[in-house]
């Protein structure tokens, strides 16, 4: 129990991080992202080197955090395992909103690297940010792998 809820925890800080960075990116870059007159091709202008560095760094640390939100959901399938008998981390509210933020991270993680569009990054990963900080305010009984009790067993 202590090793997944101390994995979902480094989770929710690593997209906190990323959340940080991609906002740095987007200041960085800010006068890269501006559009150009229609049918007119714009000069970048230097950004001193920031940005890009900026949004390496995002996306690594964005990944990072869904290996470990993974690893966390693996080991909290392992530990549902040994306590009842089930495997779905998902068997609650917390469970589903972490599994929630790991899919919107992946997804988010799988166009970036097909569209190479990091500024999209910032908004994407607040809203996994967002998901695993509503799953970490949850009450700690929510948060622990318990067992389940049978209603149907007749004493």
């Amino acid at each position: 129990m202590f090793h997944s809820l101390f994995l979902f925890d480094v989770t929710f800080w690593l997209y906190l991080a990323a959340v940080c960075l991609y906002f740095g990116y987007i200041f960085a870059a800010g006068s890269v992202l501006q559009t150009a007159p229609a049918g007119h091709p714009s000069a970048a202008p230097d950004d001193g080197g920031w940005a890009e560095p900026i949004g390496q760094l995002a996306t690594w640390v964005t990944a990072f955090g869904l290996i470990v939100n993974g690893l966390a959901l693996g080991t909290r399938a392992y530990e549902r395992m040994q306590l009842s008998g089930t495997f779905a981390p998902w068997s609650n509210q917390f469970e589903a909103m972490a599994y929630v933020s790991f899919a919107i991270i992946a997804g988010y993680l799988l166009l970036e690297m097909k569209y190479k569009i990091k500024s999209v990054g910032v908004f994407v990963v607040s809203v996994g940010f967002i998901a695993m900080g509503a799953a970490s305010l949850l009450p700690y009984r929510y948060q622990t792998a318990i067992g389940f009790t049978s209603t149907c067993q007749s004493p």
